[in-house]
């Protein structure tokens, strides 16, 4: 079964607040997405693909090292609630991810809760985090096995990255 990659804090994904209703999701998920034109970029994950090598990908465009959160979920989510997707391609240091890139288009605020309410429904089973050392880590790999583009990177990360490559 196809699944979806979209990045997400991590934090605030794990526990339900005291106050939340039975079947609630918190209002600050919302705040998180990030939309952009009604529009939420997700990446498609072939079959035996592993979230974390989105998570490295999208690690080295930031100009911190941090931890990466995601949730991977089934696509026939997005099918269900009719969210159409598009493709277009990724802005990432890794070539193959930025195939993987998706859209979400046409969020309506409907839409947009009706799609993070069943996101939180699932996540204690879909939620991954990599920690920064081992972003750090994925992404020194990256660029030794020639996967990543240090080019590509945010210029304090190529610092951390050229840093920490053997001389």
């Amino acid at each position: 079964m196809s699944r979806l990659y979209l990045g997400v804090p991590f934090g605030i994904w794990l526990e339900s607040p005291a106050w939340l209703p039975a079947g609630g999701a918190p209002g600050e998920l919302l705040e998180d997405l990030r939309l952009d034109e009604s529009e939420l970029s997700v990446f498609l994950l072939p079959d035996g693909a592993e979230p974390q090598r989105v998570a490295v990908a999208l690690a080295g465009k930031r100009s911190r090292l941090q931890d990466s959160g995601w949730i991977a979920f089934d696509l026939d989510i997005v099918q269900s609630l009719a969210i159409e997707i598009g493709e277009t391609k990724g802005q990432t240091v890794d070539p193959v991810v930025d195939e993987w890139h998706r859209d979400l288009r046409r969020l309506t605020v409907n839409s947009v809760a009706a799609f993070v309410h069943r996101l939180w429904a699932i996540r204690e089973s879909t939620l991954g985090n990599l920690a920064s050392k081992e972003v750090k880590a994925g992404l020194v790999d990256g660029v030794k096995g020639g996967h990543l583009k240090l080019d590509l990177m945010h210029q304090e990360m190529q610092k951390m990255v050229k840093a920490n490559l053997p001389s």
